[in-house]
């Protein structure tokens, strides 16, 4: 497999996010949305980096004890996850639902983030 696309393509990805992020930033009116969709760009960003050094470690560009795969794996898991979290709570509040207002269900809904950075650590100690 050729690694180096998967590091200019995710490269690529993180310079357009990085535009659009100082595009937003730029004409910030702290709406809570706003702060929701600011949010998912970072975390996208920090996928794309972890992405970017799998494919440094995979493609032998680095080398990287193997520790530090598992921390790119799972920088990049977790990100992915909170992205997901980020990016349902812009797409509520820009639609307008009212029942993302509901603290009940905001704690409801971040219960998969939890599950999955414990099935991270737990994994660590499972090989």
């Amino acid at each position: 497999m050729d690694y180096t696309w998967i590091i200019q393509i995710n490269s690529l990805n993180l310079v357009t996010l990085g535009i659009i992020l100082y595009s937003v930033c730029k004409n910030y009116d702290r709406q809570i949305r706003q702060r929701y969709f600011i949010n998912a760009l970072l975390t996208a960003m920090i996928s794309f980096c972890a992405d970017i050094n799998w494919g440094l470690i995979e493609g032998k560009f680095i080398a990287e004890p193997r520790i530090a795969n598992f921390l790119t794996n799972s920088i990049y898991l977790i990100s992915t996850i909170i992205l997901s979290y980020f990016w349902f709570c812009y797409v509520e509040y820009a639609l307008g639902a009212s029942f993302i207002n509901n603290p009940l269900v905001r704690k409801l809904i971040k219960i998969p983030i939890i599950i999955t950075i414990a099935g991270v650590i737990i994994s660590y100690f499972n090989g």
